[in-house]
């Protein structure tokens, strides 16, 4: 159960992060252009 709400946890944090990164790198190819 904890292990099953650690992936739970863990999975939207990625995510965001993932999102987040992508948004910061488009910020800076839009910026550069």
């Amino acid at each position: 159960l904890l292990a099953a709400a650690g992936v739970l946890t863990l999975i939207p944090g990625a995510l965001v992060i993932w999102f987040v990164r992508n948004y910061i790198a488009k910020g800076f190819a839009l910026g550069r252009v």
